[in-house]
């Protein structure tokens, strides 16, 4: 019974946070970069959104919710030399570009990470980011 009530309460939580501001609209290529948000992350609130972005291009996204968020960036496909289709995604060797939408604020900013592994470009790799930071200063809610 307790176990029953465990798995209840874990899916009410997966289902109550939800991804509403970052919505990737580009489907997979096959090809990809993972990048790890770790859990020493403190800038981030319960239910803020991760967008990660290649120029102007939503590549990936997740919702944070206190644990380590492994976010996979989709990685563009050129396949006209072959006849096919130029599949959407990040460029390689792109740098990085991460915003936070604040769900306690309703409010989207720009995130400078620090990185403990990898070079924060869409290379294939793993990259791993152990703080967020923002320009300006954060108040007293947490919000840059």
């Amino acid at each position: 019974m307790i176990k029953m009530k465990s798995i209840l309460f874990i899916l009410f939580v997966s289902f109550s946070i939800t991804q509403d501001h970052f919505v990737l609209e580009i489907d997979e290529t096959g090809e990809s970069t993972l990048f790890l948000f770790e859990d020493s992350i403190t800038t981030l609130g319960t239910g803020d959104e991760i967008g990660l972005f290649s120029g102007d291009l939503l590549v990936g996204a997740g919702v944070w919710n206190g644990e380590d968020l492994p976010i996979i960036a989709i990685h563009e496909v050129d396949l006209s030399d072959f006849g096919g289709p130029i599949l959407h995604g990040a460029t390689s060797d792109n740098p990085l570009e991460i915003k936070i939408w604040s769900s306690s604020s309703n409010f989207e900013y720009m995130g400078y990470p620090t990185f403990s592994f990898g070079e924060g470009v869409f290379n294939g790799l793993l990259t791993v980011i152990i703080s967020l930071d923002c320009i300006g200063e954060i108040d007293e809610c947490g919000i840059c």
